[in-house]
């Protein structure tokens, strides 16, 4: 697998996934849990509109996201399966993109 320098230094292996889906820029993370000061100021200052924690709401529980509770991103935190069906997706397409996402 190719080593990628993450772009976010409190989530490891962050990384563009440009044209994923229409052609948005996506990034992608391990589980973002540690995200620094200098990191929440990256994606504000990058634009991000959307966060989308793809974990499990049992991996949620244990080890929260600390962004979905700042102001800044309070409107902009979802869970996947949440968010995704709020798309009017499938089930199957839910998990065909999580799978997608996953692989990257």
């Amino acid at each position: 697998m190719k080593e990628y320098q993450s772009l976010l230094n409190g989530a490891n292996n962050t990384r563009e996934l440009s044209g994923v889906v229409n052609k948005s820029v996506f990034w992608r993370s391990g589980a973002p849990v540690s995200l620094t000061g200098e990191d929440v100021c990256l994606l504000h200052e990058k634009g991000f509109t959307t966060l989308v924690d793809m974990r499990s709401d049992p991996e949620v529980s244990l080890r929260p996201c600390m962004v979905r509770f700042l102001e800044l991103f309070r409107e902009k935190y979802h869970s996947a399966d949440n968010y995704l069906a709020s798309l009017g997706l499938s089930a199957d397409e839910i998990n065909m993109l999580k799978d997608k996402m996953m692989r990257y």
